[in-house]
């Protein structure tokens, strides 16, 4: 008669070695990229390092990678695990803080825009840092911002209240003075609730387009 006993799987070499592996054919010797704040970071870096290579960031590869990823698979017995673990901490305590501080002020994960709100930064396409917000919320910023040490201006997806695309530009005062007046006219009188003032630069900015109470 034949019977099944279930084994336990531990922690081991052998185990570790198997997840290593595992994760090695998904992932190569690179974070898993099913995290978008490791995603976002990575790709922060490598935006500094085209743009400040004076800043000496070290790149993430496999040296930064593999002592992580060995202590993880020797933690757990399960790909999933190894996966889900803080990686952000991890790839954070690569950089001294010096060079986090330096991250962070060059190339923000967000800013906070006049309206108030906190709007993302995306740096997903290399050397184009892409903000989407709606101009309302930009009313009195005469220019882009700049990062990457002021050598590269903040383009901004500017949305229409329906929360589509509508222009695309990393020069805010040239948008003010010759594209806004048309943007204006097109789109004020499909949605007169919204802000529309005549002169962006002086008028207070909104959080969610509206006009101002």
């Amino acid at each position: 008669m034949i019977s099944e006993t279930p084994i336990k799987c531990v922690s081991n070499e052998s185990t570790a070695e198997v997840l290593l592996g595992e994760y090695l054919k998904r992932y190569g010797w690179c974070p898993p990229d099913c995290h978008d704040s490791v995603n976002e970071f990575v790709a922060r870096v490598e935006f500094l390092r085209s743009n400040t290579p004076e800043l000496e960031l070290p790149p993430i590869g496999r040296e930064q990678i593999e002592p992580t990823l060995r202590m993880l698979c020797a933690q757990h017995i399960r790909l999933s695990s190894v996966v889900d673990a803080s990686w952000i901490d991890f790839l954070r305590a690569v950089y001294t803080y010096e060079q986090l501080r330096q991250i962070d002020h060059n190339a923000p994960d967000s800013l906070t825009v006049p309206g108030g709100s906190q709007r993302k930064i995306d740096y997903s396409e290399a050397d184009r840092p892409t903000m989407s917000v709606k101009p309302q919320e930009l009313f009195g910023w005469t220019e882009s911002p700049r990062l990457a040490m002021s050598r590269v201006a903040l383009r901004f997806q500017l949305l229409a209240p329906n929360g589509r695309p509508q222009q695309l530009t990393d020069d805010l005062a040239s948008f003010w003075k010759n594209t806004y007046p048309q943007v204006r006219k097109d789109l004020r009188g499909r949605y007169p609730k919204h802000h529309w003032p005549e002169d962006p630069l002086t008028a207070a900015a909104t959080r969610n387009g509206l006009k101002p109470r």
